[in-house]
């Protein structure tokens, strides 16, 4: 299934726009928050945003109050905050993290960055972002929906390796494309019902990029002529290998 985006409604003073799969609802996102600061929203039993929401200048400062939280949260990062990565290992094993929004000036994820987040459930990186580490979202095992801007030009070893549920995969479609996929960056999928879609600009996916997914990925559309990139299925047997042709 692909990710649908809802039309924009008010909640109050606060915009939201909400994201499906099929008629599932993943992720909303509002705004309204000030964009000087990270704020940390705290999330209801339903996974709704409250207005218990919490400022600071720092992730460091965000971090030591999310630690004391006993819910799920959402972390936005605002665009005039001067955060612009999120560094090694930053927000490891932080398993009430369910969502977490980046702004298009953000430049970099570092390795492990989310490494075991177990809470979360979709991730969307800004066309700002040129650069993500090793195992990034390694064994994240409730991520759902991933969607990757323009920006970057390749996945690295292990980038999404045991994200066991993840459905929906969207990988670059404006002007600057991903070129390269690396082993294992998608390894061990269990989601039956994935589909990852690559952009035109890819150039090459290592022969493991999806090793150890036979019949787990259900399609992979690639927006180039058929077999310009070598090496289909790459480890995803059973997966329909569709190509679109380049736009």
């Amino acid at each position: 299934m692909i990710l649908n985006q809802a039309k924009n409604i008010m909640l109050g003073s606060r915009e939201v726009q909400k994201a499906y799969l099929g008629t599932q609802l993943v992720w909303e996102r509002h705004t309204g928050y000030d964009s000087t600061k990270a704020a940390l929203v705290p999330l209801d039993s339903e996974l709704q945003e409250t207005d218990n929401v919490q400022y600071f200048t720092t992730l460091a400062e965000l971090k030591t109050a999310a630690m004391q939280l006993n819910t799920r949260y959402a972390v936005y990062v605002g665009a005039d905050s001067g955060i612009t990565k999120i560094g090694n290992y930053e927000f490891r094993s932080y398993s009430h993290l369910t969502r977490i929004y980046l702004p298009n000036t953000v430049t970099s994820i570092g390795t492990g960055a989310f490494y075991e987040c177990s809470g979360l459930t979709e991730i969307e990186l800004p066309d700002s972002v040129t650069s993500v580490g090793d195992y990034a979202f390694y064994s994240c095992g409730n991520l759902k929906t991933v969607k990757v801007g323009n920006g970057l030009p390749r996945f690295s070893r292990s980038t999404f390796e045991t994200c066991g549920h993840i459905e929906s995969v969207t990988i670059g479609n404006g002007t600057v494309y991903i070129q390269n996929i690396f082993n294992y960056a998608f390894h061990q999928l269990e989601a039956k019902t994935a589909v990852i879609e690559i952009g035109s600009g890819i150039v090459n996916i290592d022969s493991m990029a999806f090793n150890n997914n036979s019949y787990k990925i259900k399609k992979i559309i690639l927006h180039k002529a058929e077999n310009s990139v070598s090496g289909a299925p790459w480890g995803a047997a059973g997966a329909e290998i569709v190509w679109m042709g380049e736009e």
